[in-house]
């Protein structure tokens, strides 16, 4: 089947290669994964199908694709599928297989493919634009273009990316190109504006990912202090649930903090989040936040039960919308105590 692939890759359509490049990745041997990273340098000009659902699992997966794929990133002929190209290599980053500078060589090939993506995000940072990039797809793809690239140029330490990164932060009002391009910085150990790193944290979409950022990073002395407090980050945590294409698909328009109520896990002694937010002129819909254990707060992890039900607001207490939610994910019981109310639920998490 190889042979076969190789032969015939560069006949096929921009699907039919997506296609082959699928079949080489579940073939999963050595020669399979240096087909398609032979394929890929000398035909992806052709067109490749842009997200070709190919999954890079293993370090020998990755070794046989790096860096010798990344001449990819170069090629704008390659449109779109360059992204996904990056984004497994950002992945290999993350998961600890590869060390940054390792393919600085390849730099300018990642330099290319980014301004490709600045010239069209560079456009679209007036007000209008961002108001309205939830229903513009084009915007969406280039967005998680720049975030990738942003993302992965923390890992490059040639003075060309540095520059680009420095240039990011003054060109962009978009906050989560914002985060990328600030965290990078931190990453190659340059420092960062306060201002900017307030305006990150003023963003309820972003907030969460730069304290949890942030604290991978070690260097959460930076994170504003005017949002250390739980609620803050789990606002954030919530419209980050929310932005998820399965369900709300963006930012709700308002969202309110409606209070912490305790519960004991597992884990340990937790609390939820519970919120009220509404698209607008829409009624307010109630959700939660959490759990997040007491000991490790103010913190960006949880045990796993954000969540909504979407349901309105005013059907019911607030109390019976967290044992609601609780229970569509979980195990909950409600207890009473002298204290007030309190639950109990059994994180499915808990076991890891």
């Amino acid at each position: 089947m190889v042979p076969i692939l190789r032969r015939d890759f560069a006949r096929y359509t921009p699907k039919g290669r997506a296609y082959a490049c699928r079949i080489l990745a579940d073939i999963d041997t050595d020669e399979s994964w240096t087909t398609l990273r032979d394929m890929l340098v000398q035909y992806a000009t052709l067109g490749v199908a842009d997200t070709p659902s190919v999954k890079v699992s293993t370090e020998s997966q990755a070794r046989c694709l790096f860096p010798q794929v990344l001449e990819v990133l170069g090629q704008s002929e390659a449109r779109e599928f360059r992204y996904e190209i990056a984004k497994w290599l950002l992945d290999g980053f993350q998961k600890g297989w590869f060390e940054r500078g390792e393919f600085d060589a390849y730099a300018p090939h990642l330099v290319r493919a980014y301004q490709d993506a600045f010239r069209w995000l560079a456009d679209h940072q007036d007000p209008e634009s961002l108001r309205t990039l939830w229903d513009d797809e084009e915007h969406l793809r280039w967005r998680w273009a720049g975030e990738v690239m942003l993302d992965l140029m923390g890992y490059f330490t040639s003075d060309a990316v540095l520059a680009l990164l420095h240039e990011a932060t003054q060109a962009y009002q978009d906050p989560r190109l914002l985060l990328y391009a600030i965290c990078s910085l931190i990453r190659q150990g340059q420092s960062v504006e306060p201002a900017l790193m307030q305006r990150v944290a003023d963003s309820d979409e972003t907030r969460y990912w730069l304290y949890r950022n942030l604290s991978l990073l070690e260097r959460l002395d930076l994170f504003p202090d005017t949002y250390r407090e739980q609620r803050w980050i789990a606002q954030s945590d919530m419209v980050e649930w929310l932005t998820f294409p399965t369900e709300m698909g963006r930012p709700p328009d308002e969202i309110e903090w409606m209070g912490a109520y305790p519960i004991d896990t597992t884990a340990g002694e937790a609390e939820v989040h519970l919120f009220r937010f509404r698209l607008e002129d829409e009624p307010w819909q109630a959700g939660i936040a959490g759990p997040y254990l007491k000991a490790e707060i103010p913190t960006y992890y949880s045990l796993g039960a954000t969540f909504s039900r979407f349901d309105e607001w005013d059907e019911q207490p607030p109390g019976e919308h967290v044992e609601a939610i609780l229970s569509t994910v979980g195990f909950a019981e409600r207890v009473e105590t002298p204290h007030g109310v309190k639950f109990v639920w059994e994180s499915l998490f808990d076991e890891d």
